[in-house]
């Protein structure tokens, strides 16, 4: 046989054998190989499981639900790129960012361009990437983001952004970026400082919905959102289409959604100081080459990662307004205040030496007229001391001349006083003569002895006390301010002017407020003026009728002052009568001496009162006496 021919024949016969084993194996094998894979899938896991977590801190400016759905997809993809590491997200609010990365708890951060100045210059975080929101233009900027400052659609008076003076307005934080910062250096280009010419300014952190709430239930006037946060919560359904628009919108023609404010950079994806750089690089790498339809950019919003981009409109706002790294700008040197403020240190120079010369010649002044002072100042001393005396000269004779007028009084009282004493007297002397007359005809018990003996005691007792009263009120004395009862001091003249009213048939009817405050005066001088009062008041009244002569009497506190008026039923006076009713000697009576009412004016302004003609015309007076609450010295009376 043909050595080739029996090569072939061998060839086939193992082909044949092999094709058999092959189909033995599909058969018995299968089980095998299914399960071999299960096995792989679960020691995949557990790899997954050992391998190294590294975290992704991810700012959080619409919550943490709407962060996990946005960026999960981008951290699954990459998962499913770089696989010897395990990426793991983790949501933050502005203070959270700042502590994770001081505390290098997480080996990437994904940040609004302001945050990331912050924490570049801070702690040396560096961007790789930056998001391509699909936003940009081709020749321009690719990837950019800005704010939107929103008011209530139905606010006509909010058109720009001079409107927000004097108005309320709320924002994430005074470090958010697209949530303040770029709405303050808006604002600032505006010549409108936030902080003084708004009347109010709110932080209150993230979410930025409920910024969009606060605005439209009203509780402020206008809240900053940033760039296409409005749309989405419009396109969400969270918001109501038409309830806010945008205040002073700027237009760009490949930008889609309505802002305030200029554009910035948008968000750099950056790595901490102490990720390793091969790590960054390969991160950025998978970044760079994610398509444009990936479901990480479809869930996201974006179009992809571009590299690098010129940050320094960032760098400008924060240099303007003196923030983030550029800090240090308001504590400023003396060179730059002078180049600041040369003309105000020139002028503050120029006061400070006119001051300091109108300083030498005012001390100069002083000490040349001090010494014409002195003798003025002599002058006047000695010429207060003459008016003090007189002044106390005039109070002795006004005290005389009151002390005339009372006794006076007491002269046209004597017959009435006469006729009061009387009546216990008489009392008096028929208890006496009827114990006498009943002890002779032996009909008198020793109880009825004793009970008669009271009676003329009291009776002695009331006459007594009305030659007291009598005695009192004829009295010389000093005033002295004690609490006097102004109702007390009002039944107190009654009783003694009762009986000359009771000659004069008037009726007097009393109206007088319950538990007044007492006043600070003397008893005497008030029932005196009281005296007077109601003396010139009857002696109106003697040419009416006897029905008609009612003298009327109230008291009140009106919360400062007590109040007594006298209200009679006289004749009127005319205006020019009344213009000189306190004056001394002035009267309308032939026999009067015309110092009743002067001196009743006397004594009460001398108690620090005030008497004053209330009404008159062509029947009737009415005369109000007043005297201040009396206001104990708290301090003597511990």
């Amino acid at each position: 046989m043909n050595p080739l021919l029996s090569r072939l024949i061998k060839w086939s016969q193992w082909i044949a054998v092999l094709f058999f084993c092959g189909g033995l194996f599909s058969v018995y094998a299968a089980p095998a190989i299914e399960s071999q894979s299960r096995l792989q899938s679960v020691q995949d896991k557990s790899v997954t499981e050992s391998l190294k977590t590294l975290d992704i801190g991810v700012l959080a400016f619409r919550g943490e639900k709407d962060a996990r759905i946005k960026w999960h997809e981008t951290i699954k993809y990459l998962n499913s790129k770089i696989t010897d590491v395990h990426f793991r997200m983790q949501a933050f609010t502005l203070p959270q960012m700042r502590r994770a990365v001081a505390e290098r708890t997480v080996a990437f951060i994904l940040t609004n361009p302001g945050n990331y100045i912050e924490l570049e210059a801070e702690y040396g975080v560096s961007r790789i990437v930056t998001l391509d929101s699909g936003r940009g233009n081709e020749t321009g900027m690719r990837g950019t983001i800005g704010s939107a400052i929103v008011v209530r659609s139905d606010h006509q008076n909010l058109r720009t952004l001079s409107d927000l003076g004097g108005k309320s307005l709320m924002a994430v934080s005074k470090h958010a970026f697209g949530g303040f910062q770029v709405v303050w250096w808006a604002l600032e280009n505006h010549k409108i400082d936030p902080f003084s010419d708004l009347s109010r300014i709110e932080f209150v952190g993230f979410p930025q919905d409920k910024i969009a709430y606060a605005v439209i239930n009203g509780r402020v006037d206008a809240g900053v959102l940033s760039a296409c946060v409005l749309e989405e919560m419009t396109a969400e359904g969270k918001i109501r289409k038409g309830a806010l628009r945008v205040l002073h919108p700027q237009s760009y023609d490949y930008f889609p959604c309505k802002i305030s404010t200029r554009l910035y950079p948008d968000w750099p994806f950056s790595k901490l100081k102490s990720t390793p750089n091969n790590l960054a690089k390969r991160v950025a790498q998978a970044l760079l080459a994610m398509p444009a339809d990936s479901d990480a950019s479809r869930s996201g919003g974006y179009a992809g990662w571009t590299i690098h981009m010129d940050y320094k409109p960032v760098h400008e706002l924060f240099r303007g307004l003196q923030i983030g790294p550029y800090r240090w700008m308001r504590s400023t040197n003396f060179q730059q205040l002078w180049q600041r403020y040369r003309h105000w240190i020139v002028i503050f120079i120029l006061s400070l030496l006119w001051g300091i010369w109108h300083m030498v010649r005012v001390e100069h002044l002083v000490a040349l007229r001090t010494q014409q002072l002195s003798k003025v100042n002599q002058d006047l001393k000695t010429e207060m001391d003459e008016r003090q005396k007189a002044e106390e000269r005039v109070r002795s004779h006004q005290s005389e001349l009151a002390h005339v007028s009372r006794i006076s009084a007491a002269g046209e009282l004597a017959s009435g006083m006469a006729h009061e004493i009387n009546q216990p007297l008489s009392a008096i002397n028929s208890y006496a003569q009827g114990t006498a007359w009943r002890l002779q005809a032996g009909e008198m018990k020793r109880d009825e002895l004793i009970e008669v003996h009271q009676l003329i005691s009291r009776q002695a007792e009331r006459a007594g006390t009305i030659i007291q009263r009598f005695r009192g009120f004829l009295r010389k004395q000093e005033i002295v301010c004690t609490d006097v009862d102004i109702n007390r001091a009002i039944e107190e003249a009654i009783e003694l002017f009762s009986a000359e009213a009771q000659k004069r048939d008037v009726k007097i009817e009393l109206h007088l407020a319950q538990r007044l405050p007492p006043v600070c005066a003397e008893m005497i001088q008030v029932e005196q003026v009281f005296l007077n009062l109601m003396r010139n008041a009857t002696e109106a009244m003697q040419e009416l009728d006897i029905e008609s002569r009612i003298l009327k009497i109230y008291s009140e506190d009106n919360g400062e002052r007590i109040l007594v008026e006298f209200h009679d039923n006289g004749p009127g006076i005319s205006d020019e009568v009344a213009a000189h009713l306190f004056d001394p000697f002035f009267t309308t009576r032939d026999d009067g001496m015309g110092l009743g009412l002067s001196i009743s004016r006397s004594i009460v302004e001398s108690h620090g009162g005030q008497l004053v003609l209330l009404e008159y015309g062509k029947q009737g007076l009415v005369l109000q006496a007043s005297w201040p609450l009396y206001q104990r010295d708290v301090k003597n009376e511990h």
